[in-house]
This record gives C-alpha cells, structure tokens and sequence, in this order.
C-alpha cells in the first residue's frame, strides 16, 4: 500500500472511531450519565432526569469540603446557581466526611447537595480530581468533563 493511501487510511479509521465512540471535544465518550447519589445533605433531591427536564443541560459537580481547590471554587458555585445554574445543577459529596454538612452551610448553598460518601457514583462518573464538573445533555449523556477549579463564567460556558 502506498503511503498516501496508508495516511488516508489512517484518517478515515480516526474519523470513524470518533463517529463510532462519540467523543465530546473534551474527550469524554457520551455515556448515559450514572444516577446520582440518593442521600442528601440539604434534604433536596435530584436526579439527572429532573436537571435535564425541558431539554436543559446541567451540571453535576463532585466536591470535597477537605479540597482546597473546592473552597475556592465553592463561592462561584453559590453565585452560579443563583443566577444562570438555578435549577439545573447538583453537588456531590464525595468525601463523606462529617466537614461536609457544615462546609454546604458555610457556602450558603441552596442546590441539591447529594451525599456520596462511599464514592461509588464518583467512580461511575470516572473523574481524576477534585472539583470535578461534568456536563449532562438534554439526553442524559455526558457531554464534556471539567477539572479544577471554575469560575461563574467557565460555569455558564459549560451549559451553552
């Protein structure tokens, strides 16, 4: 095989794979998004259905109230949510640490605050830090992943 025909080759299997897997630009394949936690610490539930609901988009966000980088992301969360995210995101506890109540208090959250203290849903979400925001399609896949810190406007980005 030439070597032309080999690189057209290798495009066109590139390109189906893409197809094929439905990689995101983040690269996080669209899966359908795992259930949410069924504990709550703010006595709100949420379900990927009820943010998703009307063809909206939403956010689920895994936090720690030990990780740094999550307090300091945490007052953009409470601003987001009042404004552009209202309805349509959801916290997870991940730690299950007994910080995580007073930590959602202190931040004035009103969100859903789901608890995930075994980390089971985490590990079905797949993330590889904290904080970690995953994008939820109209459909209930997961349409892109964000690591770190986020501010309002990486937040309001995410839902576009």
């Amino acid at each position: 095989m030439s070597g032309k025909r080999l690189s057209i080759l290798v495009v066109l299997v590139a390109l189906a794979a893409g197809l094929f897997f439905g990689l995101s630009s983040s690269g996080v394949a669209q899966r359908t998004a795992p259930a949410l936690p069924a504990s709550s610490l703010t006595g709100s539930r949420a379900t990927v259905a009820s943010l998703t609901s009307g063809g909206s988009r939403a956010l689920v966000i895994f936090f720690a109230s030990w990780c740094a980088p999550c307090r300091a992301e945490a007052p953009a969360v409470r601003r987001f949510s009042e404004t552009t995210g209202r309805g349509r995101i959801a916290m997870v506890d991940y730690s299950g640490d007994p910080g995580g109540e007073a930590f959602v208090r202190e931040q004035h959250w009103t969100m859903p605050v789901l608890a995930d203290p075994e980390g089971r849903v985490g590990e079905a979400y797949g993330f590889h830090g904290l904080p970690a925001v995953f994008v939820i399609g109209p459909s209930g896949k997961i349409e892109r992943r964000l690591e770190g810190p986020q501010s309002v406007e990486s937040l309001e980005r995410a839902l576009r």
